[in-house]
């Protein structure tokens, strides 16, 4: 039953986004923050850094609000949607940090450690909220 209701959240939100919503550069910015977003939600020790991303989408001249907000949802429910039906959840994680991660091939620095006392370097699970 939950699988059906996931799929019916995304598929009712990648219907709802309207086609004139945001030029392509800023779909590609909003879909790797998503894309993010989204996997790094499979990581148990790693996590979203929602400063970075705040920082990431600023530099490029786009923010998840007005009518980014529901491109953003829709590449959000994409991602998720493509890890659940593989099933594969620690490849996700490795994918967030493959693309993501500190040293990521997409944009890096955008999932971070979680802090656990164990690194300097860490970011707070407090201050990992919303953009």
């Amino acid at each position: 039953m939950q699988t059906i209701l996931r799929c019916a959240a995304v598929v009712l939100t990648v219907a709802s986004v309207p086609a004139s919503a945001g030029n392509d550069s800023s779909r590609v910015v909003l879909d790797m923050a998503a894309e993010a977003t989204a996997l790094s939600e499979f990581c148990v020790n790693w996590a979203i850094d929602s400063v970075a991303v705040r920082r990431f989408l600023r530099s490029r001249g786009v923010s998840v609000e007005g009518r980014y907000r529901p491109v953003f949802g829709a590449a959000y429910a994409r991602a998720h949607e493509k890890v659940w039906r593989s099933g594969n959840y620690p490849a996700a994680c490795d994918n967030a940090l493959d693309l993501y991660g500190p040293q990521g091939r997409q944009v890096s620095g955008l999932v971070r450690p979680v802090w656990n006392g164990a690194c300097a370097d860490c970011v707070r699970p407090e201050t990992l909220v919303g953009y």
